[in-house]
Order: C-alpha cells, then sequence, then structure tokens
C-alpha cells in the first residue's frame, strides 16, 4: 500500500495533562490523516493487515520550499529538510492515523524502512508517502518501495 496526502506534513504535539483530565492537541490533526487514508484505502480497496502479520514501513515527508531557498542559484532538485517539526513526532502522527486502516495496531510495525523529511520546489509534490507493506525479514527492500514513491507521485499528478 501506498499512500500519498497533499496536505503540510503535521507532527505530534506533546500531550497535556491538568486535574483529572488528559488532552491530546493533535486530535484532530490525527483524524483528517486517518479520513485521507482511509478514502484511500476504500479508493483501492486496500483492507488492513491482519493483527498477527509484521509490517514494514517507509515514510517520506516533502515540504515547500521557502522563498529564500528557492531564490538561491544552486537550488536544485531535493534539500534536507533540517527545521521544525521534527522527524520522530512528523512519524508519530502518521502511524497512530494509519493504525486500523493500514494496520489493526502499530504495535505490528516491525521495522522503519527509510524516513526522511525533504524540500521541494513543486507545490504539487508537497506532501507526505507513506508505503506499508508486509514485513518479510529477508526479502523485503524498503528503499526500492521508497525509490518508487516520486514515480507514484508524477502518475497521481498525471491523472
Amino acid at each position: 500500500m501506498i499512500f500519498f496526502f497533499q496536505t503540510s506534513p503535521k507532527a505530534q504535539k506533546a500531550h497535556e495533562n491538568g486535574r483529572g483530565f488528559h488532552y491530546n492537541p493533535s486530535k484532530d490533526n490525527t483524524e483528517f490523516v486517518r479520513w485521507l487514508a482511509q478514502e484511500q484505502a476504500r479508493k483501492h480497496g486496500w483492507k488492513p493487515y491482519a493483527a498477527d502479520v509484521p509490517v514494514a514501513v517507509s515514510v517520506v515527508f516533502v515540504f515547500h520550499a521557502p522563498k529564500y531557498i528557492q531564490r538561491k542559484r544552486e537550488y536544485v532538485g531535493n534539500l534536507p529538510h533540517v527545521k521544525k517539526p521534527d522527524l520522530d513526532n512528523l512519524l508519530k502522527l502518521h502511524l497512530d492515523a494509519l493504525a486500523g486502516v493500514a494496520y489493526v495496531r502499530d504495535q505490528q510495525i516491525q521495522m522503519l524502512g527509510h524516513v526522511s523529511k525533504i524540500y521541494t520546489d513543486k507545490a504539487d509534490e508537497a506532501g507526505t508517502f507513506i508505503a506499508v507493506d508486509e514485513f518479510r525479514s529477508r526479502s523485503y527492500s524498503t528503499h526500492e518501495k521508497v525509490r518508487g514513491l516520486r514515480e507514484q507521485l508524477r502518475k497521481l499528478n498525471a491523472a
């Protein structure tokens, strides 16, 4: 399964505790990403992997480059995104959102393959790519899956 969310990637915010309550400030973002994933899964007829099936996940967060980076003459292609939000917080929100859509529980994730955040100068390429596949300890090639993500985006944009 390859999910593409053409929205600005959002990060998991710290949970807040008060007197007798627990508040998750990222609940709306998580539910929105889950809804996007459910729509894509429904469109393609994907079902979540069974609870006893281990999965491997690869993720690429693509941010639209700010103008000061785009103005640089040496800017070519994709650059690493070295500012906030943190990669681990981005990952938490999206992996939590896919629970129940791509896999039954997030405990099924046995391997995180390629996980990165980058800039792009093309606004229509900004978003989040997530590849979820059954984990096969010896034969799984997560890098091949990630290499195909950009091609998938081009196909989506062409359609």
